[in-house]
């Protein structure tokens, strides 16, 4: 619809367009031990966790 919405709280500061699919995703704390990189669905805008990280970071990469 052209607005904007917000997702979820506390992400990281890198939103990565996802090679293939029409989907970003981002790292996503949960709490401070505890981060996953996510993925939203931009057609559904429905969220899935991809993987937990190891430790926080709040970066993230996709190889194409």
């Amino acid at each position: 619809d052209g607005g904007t919405y917000t997702v979820t709280g506390d992400i990281g500061r890198s939103l990565q367009k996802v090679p293939g699919r029409h989907a970003i995703t981002f790292v996503h704390r949960f709490t401070d031990d505890e981060w996953w990189v996510r993925e939203l669905d931009l057609d559904t805008r429905s969220i899935r966790s991809v993987a937990p990280l190891l430790g926080p970071d709040d970066y993230h990469a996709w190889l194409p």
